[in-house]
């Protein structure tokens, strides 16, 4: 649901414009999870403005809340510190903003305040505080109809991912660097961290 007015480029959208796009032609240039949070970082009676650059900046959005999710599924540690009070801090902003006349942009900045504070110690956290966290962000998410692509990469970007490792480990950076460019080609960031490269759908 959105009752604003709906922008295109600054200008509003109208038939005799020549801007108005309906929500499938939206659909056919971007995904749902994209259109969902574009609509969701937006609050229900404020104006949208539908840019190129909106979309490009909800897709990067969501690659980071992916990255920070596959980087939570990575952690394997018995020990950790405990992020008790952070995730319930996040939780009760969250609630209220939604009470709050169903604010959502200030929701969903409940989530990133949580991963800021979250990332820079998310690999020395225990393996169930790490999967706490990422339980509640892609149930918040859920909420607003968002639902991520966390599945693995296929078995070629695996296969290339393994390539530049070995590269990488016998110092062949030059060859690494090209290899990182042919998966960059077939749609993946790859991110390197502690625990080992991550591959993320661009």
């Amino acid at each position: 649901m959105h009752a604003g007015l709906v922008k295109v480029n600054g200008k509003k959208m109208s038939k005799s414009l020549g801007n108005f796009i309906t929500i499938d032609e939206i659909l056919k240039k971007t995904s749902p999870a994209v259109f969902r949070y574009i609509v969701a970082s937006h609050h229900y009676g404020s104006p949208l403005d539908y840019t190129d650059e909106l979309v490009r900046s909800a897709k990067e959005s969501l690659k980071t809340i992916t990255l920070f999710l596959l980087k939570a599924s990575m952690v394997k540690k018995n020990k950790g510190g405990s992020v008790w009070e952070s995730l319930e801090k996040a939780k009760r902003v969250f609630e209220l903003a939604l009470e709050n006349d169903v604010n959502t942009p200030e929701a969903l900045a409940a989530i990133f305040s949580l991963m800021h504070e979250i990332q820079p110690r998310i690999f020395d956290l225990k393996k169930s505080e790490a999967a706490k966290i990422a339980k509640w962000i892609q149930g918040s998410l859920e909420i607003f109809g968002v639902e991520l692509d966390l599945k693995a990469p296929s078995r070629k970007v695996k296969a290339l991912i393994k390539k530049r490792e070995l590269f990488r480990s016998n110092k062949q950076f030059i060859q690494g660097d090209a290899v990182r460019k042919e998966i960059e080609e077939l749609g993946y960031t790859i991110e390197d961290t502690p625990l080992g490269p991550l591959a993320v759908a661009s």
